[in-house]
Parts: structure tokens; sequence; C-alpha cells
């Protein structure tokens, strides 16, 4: 297991439902086949790619690994493992370093491609899906493009500046990145986000979404995991959940677009004191407050419209069916 510098809460069991929540576990589920199809075959490989493994030995699993291949400063790499964990740290050198043990049950850790594209996959033997833990560390260039994806290993990224992309079934993902773009998708793993990312995307199941310090854009999706957020100052920021409460403390640049939907849980939002423009709130059963907002209108005693100043600049637009939504200036 990883563990992680910073804290990864724990994350309360709600109930799944709804199109969304069977959307998602659909996709989680088609994640996890392609994942283990990836391990589990050698058919789909580049003939002609460079590629270097390492094999088990006769007894099966433990074998220590430690590879290093060349790897242009934006570089490509791509690793996948099954279960186990994945730590990435960053450095100046234009190689990566891959260094760990193998898990009982795996084939190969296997290495292709070149310096611009790298790949490093765990395979297992053909026709199988399961084995032991394998618990990799790479260093890699501050500057390369960095795309992980497991079913159920754990990930750590530490340090990078480049674009990240993480995909993951039930592993809990910590990132503590310089990224100017980060993509993490995950069934049942929690995340733990610190990054100055300008364009953020991240879609959970059930799995707690914890950000801070990312700014400009952020779309989340997550059916029973809470979101806590903290960061700006933000153009964009859309979040939809069905059972999960956001909390969510930022600052927004002129103009903004915020949108928060929920099924049944809270919607917090504390925005600056300065902030100019329009909140509309909609609860059904809920109750809904907006401090320091005047009252614009009420329609049917369920959507609330409140502005600040002269009303122009951010557009705000929270909803809930059965929770409370306030929304709070600092």
């Amino acid at each position: 297991m990883i563990h992680f510098t910073f804290p990864i809460a724990s994350r309360p069991a709600f109930r799944m439902g709804g199109a969304l929540a069977a959307l998602a576990i659909a996709g989680g589920t088609l994640l996890l086949a392609s994942t283990a199809m990836a391990g589990a075959s050698d058919d789909d490989t580049d003939p002609h790619a460079a590629r270097s493994s390492a094999q088990h030995s006769d007894e099966g699993g433990g074998q220590r690994v430690d590879e290093r291949r060349p790897l242009n400063p934006d570089g490509h790499l791509f690793v996948s493992n099954v279960a186990g964990s994945l730590r990435v740290q960053t450095w100046d050198r234009s190689e990566v370093q891959v260094s760990g043990e193998l898990g009982e049950g795996v084939d190969k850790l296997e290495l292709s491609g070149d310096a611009a594209n790298l790949s490093i996959i765990v395979r297992l033997p053909k026709h199988s899906h399961h084995s032991g833990n394998t618990d990799l560390l790479l260093n890699v260039p501050v500057g390369a493009q960095v795309a992980l994806d497991t079913v159920s290993a754990d990930v750590a990224v530490q340090g990078s500046q480049g674009p990240v992309s993480i995909k993951t079934v039930s592993g809990d993902v910590g990132l503590q990145l310089a990224s100017p773009e980060v993509q993490v998708q995950t069934v049942s793993g929690d995340l733990t986000l610190v990054a100055p990312s300008r364009d953020t995307r991240v879609n959970s199941v059930s799995g707690d979404l914890h950000m801070s310090g990312v700014r400009d854009r952020l779309v989340a999706e997550t059916v029973s995991g809470n979101v806590q957020l903290s960061g700006g100052a933000f153009s964009e920021l859309r979040l939809t959940s069905v059972s999960g409460d956001m909390h969510l403390d930022v600052s927004l640049a002129d103009h903004a677009e915020v949108r928060g939907s929920t099924l049944s849980g809270d919607i917090t939002l504390v925005v600056p004191g300065a902030t100019n423009g329009t909140a509309e709130l909609k609860s059904f059963s809920g109750d809904t407050e907006c401090q320091g907002g005047k009252l614009a209108s009420v329609s049917s005693g369920r959507r609330h419209e409140y502005f600040w100043g002269d009303g122009s600049g951010t557009r705000i637009d929270l909803s809930s069916f059965s929770g409370d939504i306030r929304l709070e200036r600092k």
C-alpha cells in the first residue's frame, strides 16, 4: 500500500442509484475488463518496438526489477499495473527509471517504445486476470506526459509538471503536482489532488474527491462520493453528484459560470465577499440560503434567485432535490 504524505479521508457509505450510477458502474466494468485484457495479452504490442522485460523466477513472484530507458523531457509515458502500487517521482534526467518487485503470478514487466513514447506494462499470463501485488517506483522527467492505468493498485504522483491522466477501478489516488492539466477516472477509490491545474476533469462513482489549488476550469462528477474543493480563481466550475455532499471554498474570475447539482446531498459554496453577479438556488424539499444576496424572485417556493451588486458578472446555479443549499460570502 502507498502511504500518502497528505491525508485521504475515510468515505461514508451511501446508497447508489439512478441512471448516473448505472452508467458509471458500467464504465468501471469496461475499464476493469480493458485493463485486465491489456495485462493478459501480448498480441496488441508493436513487434517492431524496442522491448525489455524482467521475468519472475520459477518459484513465481518476488523478483526485483531495476530498468532504465530514455525519455524526452516532454515525452509520453504509459504505465499499466493491475494490483499493488504505482509511485511516480520526478527528476531532471531525460530517462525513466523503474524499480520495485513483481507480484506472484506476474509473467513479466514489459518496456516498449522509444524516447518519445514509452510504455511499461505489468503482463499477466494469457487467460489470467489475477496476480499478487506488484509495487513499482518510477523516476520520470519532470515535464513528461504521464498516463497511469490500474485496477486495484494505489497511485501516487508527486512533482510532475506535465499533463497527468489516471484511470483506476478501486485504487486510491494521491496527486501533488505542478501540472496544467489533470484527468482522473475512478470507480471506488478516493482522490486527493493538490495542483494548480487549469484544466481538471474528475469522474468517480463512490470515491471521495478532495481537491485544492486547482483553478480556471474544473468538471467533476460523482455518484455517492463527497466533494471537497478549495482553489481558484475559476472561470468555469461544473459539479454533479447523486447523493454526495459538496463543500466548495473558491474564488471566482469575472463572469465565471458555476453549476452544481445533487439529488439528495447538501451543497455549501463559499465565495469572496466582493463577488458580483447572480445566484439561482433550487431545492424541492431542502432549505436554501444566500448570505448577503438580495432576493430578486421566487418561483413556486422552490427556486430562489439572488443578486449582488448590479447583478452582472458571475453566474451561479445550484440545485438539489432533497438536500440543503447554502451560499456564503467571506
